[in-house]
């Protein structure tokens, strides 16, 4: 089994990032903070360079992420879409870097799809991403956020979620469970 983790929204806390740039909360429930937030794309994106990218904090549960990940397979991989502005992909990996220096970084400003297969695993709190993986024949676990459908998951708390929705992707794959 491989296990392809998404780094913004999963472990990589965008939102953060974005609220301490800006000045701005984030209370909304959709995945679109330049709306939210009353500005423009081209009032947003361009400022999201390498120093922003490179110094977002972790999400609270990013380091029980990556442990349960590990718990399953020896094969974890950072697999990101940098956004367009000069930097977001230098920024990601140096992200990486810091934070877990033996996971390697897959960037892709295309689509996740083309690591999709039967015994792959992402782990994104994209919803769409999620389906369009699957649809081309990998397996996903969707990490509960506000701005997806998965935030009420059976009212569990985030890391609970993904640790259950994991085992049944071992169980589904017929894999030896190792947690």
């Amino acid at each position: 089994m491989k296990i392809f983790l998404d780094m913004d929204g999963v472990v990589a806390d965008f939102v953060a990032g974005a609220e301490t740039f800006f000045n701005k909360e984030f209370t909304g429930t959709d995945r679109d903070i330049v709306k939210h937030f009353g500005m423009t794309d081209d009032e947003f994106w361009p400022h999201l360079d390498f120093a922003f990218w490179s110094s977002l904090p972790k999400t609270d549960e990013a380091d029980e992420i990556v442990q349960a990940c590990l718990a399953h397979t020896s094969y974890v991989c950072f697999l990101s879409q940098p956004c367009k502005t000069i930097g977001s992909g230098e920024g990601k990996r140096a992200w990486a870097e810091a934070h877990y220096p033996d996971i390697p970084v897959l960037l892709s400003y295309d689509s996740k799809y083309y690591c999709a297969a039967p015994d792959h695993v992402l782990i994104d709190d994209y919803v769409l991403n999620c389906h369009r993986f699957e649809s081309c024949g990998g397996v996903t676990v969707v990490v509960p956020r506000p701005w997806n459908s998965c935030s009420l998951f059976h009212g569990e708390n985030v890391i609970k979620s993904v640790r259950r929705q994991l085992q049944d992707c071992v169980r589904r794959m017929g894999a030896v469970q190792c947690v």
